[in-house]
């Protein structure tokens, strides 16, 4: 028949690279003349570029990975000056740098009482703090510091100065508690306020500017603050080295190398709401800093990092604000941050080099940070392992969040990627295991999730939506999981390349249909070995799923409604199973297998294939089996080109066209299948192969024997002129239960009986035998009863139905017999007797098919009790002896499985007959009596 739509797939691998990295040579461009990434939609590719290219450009972007750190401060990098590639976007005036104030010598105080022999103002109370104010100092031309304060604990305030040195430092404090230093305009210097030894320091709204070294060198201090400052053109801003507790606000730097930096140690540091511009590094943390707070700080054009670590641990980063940096948050060497909340990227239309990094840093949670328009917003890379990246959102990039370079044991978890067409990949794994890509949701790129080269990396529960080339992209792994995602509207939704041991489970695929590498598919496999594409939903594909150049690999319990073709087998070896699979309103092929040995297909429902082919199952130059399939409603059932193959078992009706059309020399056994109402069930235009005990509607032979065989011949349609010898009466089909066999509960020592049957039908083969398990029971025509006496217990059980062609349905179920039934009791009705009467008895009589025991109480109280042996030994007790009175008998009667019965009886025991008639008269005598005195006692009244 019809081969147009053999296609072949192969060189997934190249293409993708070039696609993927294409773009990525654009990074060696100045970031001045960097188009765009909005303006390149959508995406082209340079078939030139290779994957050698590619990582030779990113290494030599990414400069912290081609060596190791060369610093640990960057104090160190005095050799390193300003780049005039910086984009300048602060339009704030120059400082006001005029000297003012009152010209005065350099200052020197050794201890508290200098203050008062110099006679500074003030009494050093926090109240009254000594007051060094509106002096003008030049200690340029002694080579000294302008103010030095040593060893006081008294408060003092070094206000509205204008000062300047050429020495190591403007304003030296060494060993100090509670000084003040604001409103000063400090220059030009090695250091503009150097602290040692301190706490409680506050240095606020001061101007550093220009200094060599630092504008305010902080070490072994707390308790202290440095806020609203004012840094321009110093090496570093503010330095804070092995303190704590120093609350950093509200400071503003710029071309500086560091804005603010903590050095050895530090902790406990809060650094909120700074600005800075135009640095190198806007915020550094290096060496063991651990605990510290960089929040609500706005980091913008540093050529660097906005906010780096280096060997640290446990800080926390949140709440700032990044732009045009290059990168904005790095994590080096350093292990447990927290990076939360924050937003980077650039606005500018320029991109980045990075926004959130993490080279060889372990054990941090990135998360609810808002990243846009930058080269890569999330990356981890070189040997980080253990990160959380979730909740992130990333805008407008090349690559959304990225683990490469060996980076395993990472989490990627409900982030929303979205680069409106302007990037490459939305989440990228590259030779990082291990990984666990969940939850996420990514939109509009050129791929949503890529994997290369990683293992053990798993894909669960994404949400993948308008892709130009793919979904899912797995190449060159083992031991991956892509299972419950969510893929729609692009051209290719999921693919492995080159993977081994590679499961794909339960995903939902739908609307991929733009053409891509030879045509879009919604599930497509290259090269892989030993993998599984299971419970899948694929609609409105081109082709739900695309095998080719595999081997050992399953594709079972997919549901595919809507596509141009169903599930498509090419070029593959070894072991293909196609299994228990739905193909439903396909316009091509249901199933094809062409060029492929050692495939079975099987247990298949493949209905209304209709339009250009319409064929439920097509193989072609392959080796198939084909059995326990359903092809209905479509224009052929199985069109078979292959080599050698088994058709059998399988149920091929309402067909327009054909039932099974062969051809080619063949090597076919076509058996025990049926052939029911096709426009034409069968045509043989082959070479080889044998039809046998097949159903078809249109035999017109009898079966006077009633075997379920025909007793004539089968003639087949085709230019075989082949034959059926054995053509059957009925479907060679297992029969149905009716109702499916349940559970039953049979009374011990009862009668059990229970009956089960199979549906019938003019074309269901009749049954022929009933069978069951234990000869303990016995089964006739479907009725299920016992062959002896059971005993208590549950007896599991297996029953089958035959047909005439030794099919037969099995169902299970237990019958459990119980005694449920309390023992029945014949005892005597309530009764009276004489006080002194003797000879009286009461009898009970019980029955029960497993007696145990009886109690006897008499007014509530145990008078008798014993073991009931069996039915026939009645229970009698005297009743002589009791007192006058009504008097309760209750016997209780138990069973062996505790079912128990009562009986009531009351006796009453009355005195004898006369002695109410003696009591009667006694009565009437003392009346007369009592008349008597009654009477004389009035008559005698009367008298006087």
């Amino acid at each position: 028949m019809r081969k147009g739509k053999l296609r072949s797939r192969r060189g997934i691998s190249v293409a993708l690279l070039l696609i993927l990295f294409g773009t990525t040579i654009l990074i060696s461009i100045p970031v001045a003349t960097y188009a765009s990434p909005i303006s390149q939609t959508p995406k082209t590719t340079n078939s030139m570029m290779s994957e050698s290219i590619y990582r030779e450009f990113s290494e030599r972007r990414w400069d912290f990975r081609s060596c190791e750190p060369q610093f640990t401060s960057l104090l160190a990098l005095s050799s390193i000056r300003f780049s005039n590639d910086v984009l300048q976007l602060d339009s704030s005036m120059p400082p006001d740098l005029s000297p003012f104030g009152t010209p005065h010598a350099p200052i020197d105080i050794d201890d508290n009482t200098d203050f008062v022999t110099q006679g500074w103002p003030g009494n050093g109370t926090v109240e009254d703090p000594y007051v060094i104010a509106g002096l003008n100092i030049n200690a340029t031309a002694t080579g000294g510091v302008a103010i030095n304060i040593t060893n006081t604990d008294v408060h003092f305030f070094i206000k509205d100065c204008w000062l300047t040195a050429n020495s190591t430092s403007v304003i030296e404090l060494n060993s100090i508690a509670h000084g003040r230093v604001k409103n000063n305009t400090i220059l030009q210097s090695s250091r503009g306020v150097v602290a040692l030894h301190s706490e409680d320091l506050t240095i606020f709204d001061n101007l550093f500017y220009e200094f060599s070294w630092a504008g305010v060198y902080m070490e072994d201090c707390s308790l202290s603050s440095l806020r609203g400052n004012n840094c321009t053109t110093c090496f570093i801003g503010l330095h804070i080295e092995q303190s704590n507790n120093i609350f950093i606000e509200d400071n503003y730097c710029t071309d500086c190398l560091g804005g603010i930096e903590l050095y050895l140690g530090c902790e406990y540091i809060t650094t909120h709401n700074n600005t800075l511009v135009s640095n190198e590094v806007g915020i550094g943390l290096y060496l063991d800093c651990e605990d510290n707070i960089i929040d609500s700080n706005n980091c913008t054009l540093t050529n660097m990092y906005g906010i780096y670590a280096l060997e640290c641990a446990n800080n926390t980063i949140l709440n700032n604000y990044g732009r045009v940096n290059g990168i904005d948050i790095l994590l080096q060497n350093s292990t447990s941050h927290t990076i939360h909340n924050n937003d980077c990227g650039t606005t500018t239309g320029l991109i980045d080099a990075g926004s959130i990094s993490l080279d060889n840093s372990n054990n941090s949670i990135i998360t609810g940070n808002h990243v846009e328009n930058s080269f890569i917003c999330i990356e981890a890379t070189r040997g980080s392992s253990h990160n959380e990246i979730a909740n992130n959102t990333c805008f407008l990039y090349l690559g959304g969040i990225v683990a490469w370079y060996g980076a395993p044991y990472n989490t990627i978890t409900n982030n929303t990627c979205d680069s409106q067409w302007s990037g490459d990949v939305d989440i990228f794994v590259e030779t990082s295991s291990y990984c666990t890509v969940t939850e996420n949701k990514c939109n509009h790129s050129m791929f949503n999730i890529v994997s290369i080269e990683s293992n053990n990396v798993s894909v669960v529960d994404n949400l993948c939506y308008e892709t130009t080339e793919a979904g899912i992209w797995f190449s060159i792994g083992y031991h991956v999981l892509i299972k419950g995602n969510t893929l729609g509207n692009g051209s290719t939704g999921i693919v492995l390349e080159d993977v081994v041991y590679g499961s794909v489970l339960d995903n939902t695929v739908s609307n991929f249909t733009a053409t891509w590498m030879g045509g879009p598919t919604g599930i497509h496999l290259t090269n892989a070995y030993n993998s599984s594409v299971v419970g899948n939903h694929i609609t409105e594909c081109n082709v739900a799923i695309y095998m080719e150049q595999s081997s050992k690999c399953n594709i079972t319990d997919n549901t595919c409604i809507d596509n141009q073709d169903g599930i498509f087998v090419v070029i593959s070896n070894f072991d293909i199973v196609i299994d228990k699979n739905y193909c439903h309103l396909t316009m091509g092929y249901a199933i094809i297998v062409a060029e492929t040995y050692n495939c079975t297909v099987t247990r298949n429902v493949c209905t209304n294939t209709t339009g250009l082919e319409g064929i439920c199952l097509g193989v072609y130059d392959a080796q198939c089996d084909a059995f326990w399939n359903e092809f209905r409603l479509s224009d052929i059932g199985i069109d078979f080109e292959g080599h050698k193959g088994v058709i059998t078992h399988n149920t091929i009706k309402d067909n327009e066209l054909f039932g099974l059309y062969i051809l080619g020399l063949l090597d076919v056994n076509v058996t025990w299948n049926i052939f029911d109402e096709n426009g034409q069930n069968v045509r043989d235009d082959s070479v080889q192969t044998i039809f046998d005990y097949n159903y078809y509607s249109n035999y017109t032979g009898v079966d006077a024997n009633a075997d379920g065989i025909g007793d004539t011949w089968h003639p087949i349609d085709g230019l075989a002129n082949n034959n059926d010898t054995h053509p059957l009466m009925y479907y060679p089909t297992s029969p149905t239960w009716l109702e499916a066999p349940m559970d039953q509960q049979a009374e011990y020592g009862e009668e059990f009986t229970y009956s089960i049957s199979v549906v019938t039908s003019p074309k269901s083969a009749p049954i022929s035998e009933w069978w069951i398990n234990d000869s303990q029971f016995v089964i006739n025509d479907g009725i299920i009863s016992y062959a002896l006496a059971l005993g208590f217990g549950g007896y599991p059980l297996e029953v089958r139905a035959y047909n005439l062609y030794g099919y037969y349905v099995s169902g299970t179920f237990t019958v459990t017999v119980a005694d449920t039934v309390a023992p029945t009791i014949i005892g005597p009705d309530d009764f009276d007797y004489i006080v002194g009467q003797v000879g009286r008895w009461i009898t009970w009589i019980a029955e029960d098919h497993d007696p145990a025991s009886y109690s006897v109480t008499l007014d509530g109280i145990e008078v008798m009790s014993g073991a009931w042996n069996s039915t026939a030994e009645n229970v009698t007790i005297s009743v002589d002896g009791l007192s006058v009175g009504d008097h309760t008998f209750v016997i209780v009667f138990l069973d062996g499985s505790g079912n128990a019965n009562t009986d009531t009886v009351v006796v009453t025991v009355r005195l004898e007959d006369f002695t109410p008639l003696l009591f009667i008269a006694g009565i009437g005598a003392v009346a007369i009596v009592a008349i008597t005195v009654i009477y004389l006692t009035r008559k005698k009244g009367s008298g006087e």
